[in-house]
């Protein structure tokens, strides 16, 4: 049996519960990779653990008003390229750049001392972390970078050789 192939941006996942126009759904690591198994590719894994994620590789997605599901409905979602990017950008670099500034900060006022920049570094790196974290909690924050609901796959949409 082949399956037909799906652009890199979209997947194919299973509804666990659906709760007014949003659903959960778990979707399988993309095949062949093991980060993306791990939970750790290409900051999908790291982005849901910041905001919060229900589990790796399970998301809420909005359904829009003409399509039902219901739960053990086979769906296909889409991530936008621009939303991975953001996510990325904002998980990674804003950490790194409280370092950095944190770091720069206890040199300008406190001169050279070692230990004091090593502490404001970190201590920069954890308010960026902090302020990450506290971004996406804000839904509409969060739901920038959530998944895209494409369509619901029907059973029939299976294709045998």
């Amino acid at each position: 049996m082949e399956e037909r192939a799906q652009p890199d941006d979209e997947r194919e996942g299973e509804v666990l519960e659906c709760v007014g126009q949003r659903a959960r759904v778990r979707v399988a690591p993309a095949a062949g990779c093991p980060r993306c198994a791990a939970g750790e590719g290409c900051g999908q894994g790291l982005l849901g653990a910041m905001r919060s994620a229900p589990m790796p590789g399970e998301f809420w997605v909005t359904v829009p008003g003409d399509e039902r599901v219901a739960p053990g409905d086979r769906v296909l979602l889409r991530m936008r390229p621009s939303a991975l990017v953001a996510g990325a950008a904002m998980v990674y670099m804003v950490p790194l750049l409280g370092l950095v500034l944190g770091a720069l900060l206890a040199e300008v006022l406190m001169g050279s001392s070692d230990g004091v920049t090593t502490a404001a570094g970190v201590a920069g790196l954890a308010v960026g972390v902090l302020l990450v974290r506290y971004r996406l909690r804000d839904a509409r924050e969060a739901r920038r970078f959530e998944p895209v609901f494409v369509r619901r796959v029907p059973v029939y949409d299976v294709q045998f050789t």
